[in-house]
């Protein structure tokens, strides 16, 4: 899968742009503050409807425009092409579009164009919040299992009203937890399903960049599994009712990262984390190929500035080993391409002031 044309107006400090990019590694090089993680967060708010960097509108457009537009085409390993298309005007209004139609949600985008995204944020995955490491998970089913999308969709609408039914002292609680029970085992079932898939390729991506050993997953379901949800909701009705919120769910769950037996948080130096993540999403992204044929778009944003020499190489090699399409920034790009045999197959794009160039 490649996305072959991007096209952007008025996002940040970008000046309108009509971009060609090939398979393989593109590597998009220039000062800092002159548009390099602009264009990585245009591309990813053409894949899912959002920006990775705000979640205020007024922030992500340009100072003087009045909308934010772009345009892609992927070509999909068979051939087909899908043309995505994301506007947000100033006022919050947006329109979503796959194939010249208008999509209800970003759902749409997100199947036609995955993308992976490693930048310095991405490098909390060990050290932050729960609800980071569940979006990790998440993205990897819906990614994996073609029915998942839907069924998370239904566990977030029926666990907010069964937390409405908690606050409100609705008569309909019964009714909401015996859905939200049912639905959360789905949910459960596939998060606990790909975590064991996902073991191998973590496996092999380690080896490959090196520097972290005796390292394995532990997902944590967000209640006793020694009994069942509908048990454990039953035994804590009183205590949510107090709260208003469910305490015990999918909502809830936990993905662990060990090392050895102990949490990788704990023993693992700055530089090992990062080598973790990279790591994970390499894996995530084998995982991708070997379900759906193709893998994401890999978007890597300052590489020199999160990895030292060696691991730097070691990922662009394992990047380029997986045949897909990666899109890489830089403020020097002999600190990426030192050392790699095959530098004179990456694309090379400047940015300069917002202007973009291929060189």
């Amino acid at each position: 899968m490649v996305l072959r044309r991007f096209q952007a107006q008025g996002l940040r400090n970008l000046a309108p742009l009509d971009l060609s990019f090939p398979p393989g590694i593109s590597l998009v090089h220039g000062p800092n503050g002159s548009g390099k993680t602009s264009l990585l967060e245009a591309i990813t708010t053409l894949a899912t409807g959002r920006s990775f960097r705000s979640n205020r509108l007024a922030s992500v457009l340009n100072y003087s425009a009045e909308a934010l537009t772009l345009f892609g085409e992927v070509v999909h390993d068979s051939g087909r092409v899908s043309r995505l298309g994301v506007t947000r005007q100033a006022s919050g209004a947006g329109v979503l579009k796959v194939d010249g139609e208008r999509v209800s949600s970003n759902r749409p985008l997100a199947e036609a164009l995955p993308v992976l995204l490693i930048h310095p944020e991405s490098m909390n995955l060990i050290m932050g919040s729960p609800e980071q490491r569940r979006r990790f998970l998440d993205w990897g089913v819906f990614h994996v299992e073609q029915d998942f999308g839907s069924v998370a969709a239904t566990f977030r609408r029926t666990l907010e009203h069964r937390n409405a039914a908690l606050r409100t002292g609705s008569r309909d609680l019964e009714s909401w937890t015996q859905q939200f029970a049912a639905i959360a085992e789905q949910v459960h079932e596939a998060r606990e399903h790909y975590v064991t898939r996902l073991e191998a390729p973590l496996q092999v991506a380690l080896e490959q960049l090196q520097g972290v050993e005796g390292v394995s997953l532990r997902y944590q379901p967000g209640w006793d599994r020694r009994r069942s949800l509908r048990e454990a909701l039953a035994d804590q009705l009183e205590l949510d009712r107090q709260s208003g919120f469910t305490r015990s769910g999918p909502q809830r769950a936990e993905l662990r990262f060990d090392v050895e037996g102990r949490k990788a948080s704990e023993c693992l130096s700055r530089g090992q984390q990062k080598v973790l993540t990279c790591a994970l999403l390499l894996a995530q992204n084998a995982l991708l190929k070997e379900s759906r044929g193709a893998g994401a778009v890999v978007l890597v944003d300052d590489l020199a500035a999160e990895l030292d020499e060696a691991h730097r190489q070691r990922l662009a090699q394992a990047l380029m080993g997986q045949r897909g399409q990666v899109l890489m920034t830089a403020v020097e790009p002999d600190l990426v391409l030192g050392g790699l045999n095959f530098a004179e197959e990456i694309a090379l794009f400047h940015v300069e002031q917002g202007v973009i160039t291929p060189t």
